[in-house]
């Protein structure tokens, strides 16, 4: 099945744009995805996603699935399906 990913600032620099097509088996979850992507940007974008001491994903990242915020749904066991989106997005702050 077909997933696309959508990132902005570092990350899109690591993946070479701002959103990305991605191939995975039926009955995939977000956890997943995120190992083919550790599998296929190394550790280049594993320092933009995960914390290097427990491999969790790092706290100031947003991650959210056709719109809906993971916290809200199974976290990073959250089934996907073809033509999800999966948006990632770190918090930005200022004033």
């Amino acid at each position: 099945m077909k997933i696309t990913v959508h990132t902005i600032l570092g990350l899109k620099q690591v993946l070479g744009q701002r959103q990305t097509e991605i191939e995975l088996p039926d009955g995939a979850i977000l956890d997943d995805l995120f190992a083919y992507m550790k599998a296929r940007w190394g550790e280049k974008l594993n320092t933009h996603l995960f914390d290097p001491d427990d491999g969790t994903v790092l706290p100031h990242l947003r991650i959210m699935v056709n719109g809906q915020a993971i916290h809200f749904l199974l976290g990073m066991q959250t089934p996907l399906k073809e033509d999800d989106i999966v948006l990632i997005l770190p918090l930005i702050s200022g004033g």
